[in-house]
């Protein structure tokens, strides 16, 4: 692969309107408490290395 992605941490978020997606966009969005994230991830419920990759780093560094 040689595409490039970025990953970003936002923190103190919240939702505050609903999406707006255009006719072909299939998007949902879940939240998961801190621990459940880590523990799908060593699970291996994760299928992408550039899902996977960020949060081991995360998980490394907090």
């Amino acid at each position: 692969m040689n595409n490039l992605s970025h990953s970003y941490l936002a923190v103190g978020v919240e939702r505050t309107d609903t999406q707006h997606l255009d006719a072909n966009e299939d998007i949902e969005v879940y939240t998961f408490p801190k621990d459940e994230v880590h523990q799908m991830l060593l699970r291996g419920d994760f299928m992408q290395a550039s899902m996977i990759a960020p949060l081991y780093k995360f998980f490394a560094e907090h």
